[in-house]
Formats: C-alpha cells, structure tokens, sequence
C-alpha cells in the first residue's frame, strides 16, 4: 500500500470517527429522557424538596421583616427611607427560593410553588 492510500484511508475513518461522536452526542439527551435513572429522579425530587422549602422559608422570613417594618414605621418613629435596607433584604429572602428554581430547577417544579 503506498502512503497516499494510507492517508486516504486514515482521512476516511477521522470523518467517520466524528461523524459518530456527533451523532453519539446529538443522541445522548434523548437517550437521557428515556432512560433516567432511578437515583436521578430521586435526586431531583429531593432537589424540588430543598427549593420549596427555601421558598417558604425566603416568604416566611420576608412576611416577618415586613412585619417589623411596618412596626418601626407606625409606632417606632422611623422612615421608609430609615428601613431601607430592611425591605432590600426582605426581598432577597423572598427571592432566594426562586432564584435557586430559575437556575436549577425544572419546568415542572413550579406545581409545587407555596
């Protein structure tokens, strides 16, 4: 065999090569859909557990600031402006839940909002 078939040949397999690994991952979420395993539902669940008990821990603890605002406000003699970064706050606890299901939650996830 001279070298110019040789290199044809090696050519040959390197584009099949990666025809088949592009084929092998365009196939592979398919393939995930169908054949999840079981630890991976578990984990997923347990997962959706954790984000909706930061959900209403964030809105727990948020009704309470607020709570406390309205408090300072009304009989403590402070301003809104004075309480600033208490209502910056009570809205990042009420958001946390959610931030965390926006990035690492699913579609389905948000049945189970409070």
């Amino acid at each position: 065999m001279n070298k110019k078939n040789s290199n044809a040949i090696s050519k040959l397999n390197r584009k099949e090569i990666k025809e088949w690994i592009l084929a092998f991952f365009l196939c592979l979420p398919f393939a995930a859909v169908y054949a999840t395993p079981a630890w991976a539902t578990e984990t997923k669940s347990f997962l959706d557990q954790i984000i909706t008990g930061l959900k209403w821990i964030g809105g727990g603890i948020a009704t309470i600031l607020l709570l406390w605002i309205a408090y300072e406000v009304m009989w403590g003699g402070k301003r809104l402006q004075d309480c600033k970064n208490w209502i910056i706050g009570a809205i990042i606890f009420a958001a946390s839940g959610h931030i965390v299901d926006m990035f690492f939650g699913t579609a389905n996830s948000t049945s189970t909002n409070p």
